[in-house]
């Protein structure tokens, strides 16, 4: 009846665990219709990559600085070259390393995700600095599985200053990504550091929570 204990312990349930339960449940369809809908045909050309991250580290925001990137897929390699605007090149941070550091994510840098199964699992993930330093990472996401950060042979990169900041390119062969898929789940980053202070971390994808977050990344149809 209304106004019993059993009614109002019935509306007390349904306020504090039934309705939050929908709610949830439409945020997380929201969610992921959006990561579905992330998608771009590599034949279209350069896009930008603008979502910047707040300091929950929530990547809402917009990027201070423009950053593009094109993608293409030959019969030997996956290519991808990053183009990033940078009005003070002469105090990106860029400490000596050797090549193969775990540590090179915390450099000036750009970094490519890529998905090849589409599996939202297994990801080849290469880090390049404006120096050009590289470090290779390769890892099963929620396995446990240790992570590899051995080179990948015949991975091609470079870097080179422009009038207006730096250019990088990342060529993966094809035999290191096994079963890569005409639709592959793939994000772009670049970590923008300086040695004013200035740290700017920038992706495509604006649903992930960081970099390497393969559950949420955009799709690049080939």
């Amino acid at each position: 009846a209304a106004g019993s204990l059993e009614s109002r312990r019935i509306a007390l349930m349904r306020r504090e665990f039934y309705d939050a339960i929908l709610a949830g449940a439409a945020d997380y369809e929201n969610l992921m219709n959006g990561v579905e809908g992330l998608r771009r045909k590599a034949s279209e050309g350069r896009f930008a990559i603008s979502a910047a991250s707040n300091a929950r580290g929530v990547y809402h925001g917009a990027a201070k600085v423009r950053t593009t990137v094109a993608v293409k897929r030959t019969a030997e390699r996956l290519e991808v070259g990053f183009s990033c605007e940078e009005p003070t090149m002469d105090i990106a941070s860029c400490p000596h390393r050797k090549n193969g550091d775990p540590e090179t994510w915390q450099d000036n840098a750009v970094e490519l995700q890529v998905n090849p199964t589409g599996d939202r699992r297994t990801v080849c993930h290469v880090i390049l600095t404006s120096a050009g330093t590289v470090a290779c990472h390769r890892f099963v996401a929620a396995s446990g599985l240790p992570h590899d950060w051995s080179a990948i042979e015949g991975l091609e990169t470079g870097t080179k200053k422009t009038a207006d900041g730096w250019e990088a390119r990342i060529a993966i062969p094809l035999a290191a990504l096994p079963g890569l898929k005409d639709a592959c789940p793939m994000n772009f980053c670049r970590h923008r550091v300086l040695t004013d202070g200035t740290e700017e971390r920038i992706v495509w994808s604006p649903y992930v929570k960081g970099f390497v977050d393969v559950e949420h990344y955009g799709t690049v149809e080939f």
